[in-house]
């Protein structure tokens, strides 16, 4: 199966193998996913537009940057890229008035402990959640239930989850930026 997206035009070469690229075009392909499906409506237009337009981008740069000489201003735009594309899910939770969970939360431990690096796992980790918080809802008496604290939506989790993979890849892009340096600067 192919995962390439079909409306970027991507460079060809042996990059499309390094596993840091493997994570960025999963996180694309969740990104995409997030907006087609959750950011519907008039509210959300714009949004939409923003974080395809910028998760696109972020795509391109860092697969040129890789193709070819491993660019550093190339990294850098695409690390650019990713910290918008954290603010625009930032901005969708704000919308909602969603929970943003911290990075020490336990829902991001899980998270984290999933180790997430296809889309597969990433929906598994949001129907695990779903179905744990389910569970906990259920089994609490009811008039408890309005004190529950934990009871995410899957655009919740998706979000959050986006969210935090976005910064991921920032900071990937940052480090490439740095080995890049390194590497143009002892030719």
């Amino acid at each position: 199966m192919d995962f390439f997206p079909d409306t970027l035009s991507l460079p060809e070469g042996d990059y499309r193998q390094r596993k840091d690229f493997q994570f960025f075009l999963f996180v694309h392909t969740a990104g995409t996913h997030f907006a087609k499906r959750y950011l519907t409506g008039m509210p959300f237009t714009l949004l939409r537009r923003k974080l395809l337009s910028d998760s696109d981008n972020a795509l391109l740069c860092v697969s040129e940057a890789l193709s070819c000489t491993e660019n550093r201003i190339l990294f850098a735009r695409s690390g650019d890229f990713y910290r918008e594309l954290a603010g625009n899910h930032l901005i969708f939770l704000k919308m909602k008035k969603y929970r943003i969970f911290p990075p020490d939360s336990p829902l991001m431990h899980r998270f984290r402990s999933f180790h997430i690096r296809s889309f597969d796992l990433f929906r598994d980790w949001i129907s695990i959640e779903r179905y744990d918080s389910d569970l906990l809802y259920s089994n609490t008496p009811e008039n408890m239930r309005s004190q529950t604290l934990f009871y995410p939506s899957s655009a919740e989790l998706a979000a959050n989850a986006l969210f935090r993979l976005s910064k991921t890849c920032a900071g990937i892009a940052g480090r490439l930026e740095k080995g890049a340096g390194k590497t143009l600067g002892k030719m």
